[in-house]
C-alpha cells in the first residue's frame, strides 16, 4: 500500500498533470484543484500506510502459518495479542 501511495505522488508531480493544473488555474477552476488536493490530500494516507506496515510486520504470520500444535499456536495468539496492545496503547 505503501508503495502505491507513493506511485500516485509521484504521478501527482509529473509534467502531465501540472499541465493540466496549470490550464485549470488559468481558466479560473482553482477550486476544482483545491477540492482535488484536499480530497487527495497524500501525505496522511502515507503516514497511515506507513504505521499499518509497521503494525504488520510485528505480527508473526509465517509462524502463525507453521504451527503444528496447540502450544505453538497458543504461543503465536500470545505475540499476536501483544502486537495489538502494543498498538492500542
Amino acid at each position: 500500500m505503501e508503495s502505491q501511495i507513493g506511485l500516485i505522488k509521484n504521478m501527482l508531480k509529473t509534467p502531465e498533470v501540472m499541465m493540466v493544473f496549470e490550464i485549470m488555474a488559468l481558466l479560473r477552476r482553482q477550486f476544482i484543484i483545491m477540492k482535488f488536493d484536499n480530497d487527495n490530500d497524500i501525505e496522511p494516507k502515507l503516514k497511515t500506510a506507513r504505521e499499518y506496515n509497521n503494525f504488520l510486520k510485528e505480527i508473526p504470520i509465517q509462524q502463525m502459518l507453521e504451527a503444528e500444535t496447540i502450544n505453538d499456536m497458543s504461543a503465536v495468539t500470545a505475540k499476536v495479542f501483544a502486537a495489538l496492545r502494543k498498538v492500542m496503547q
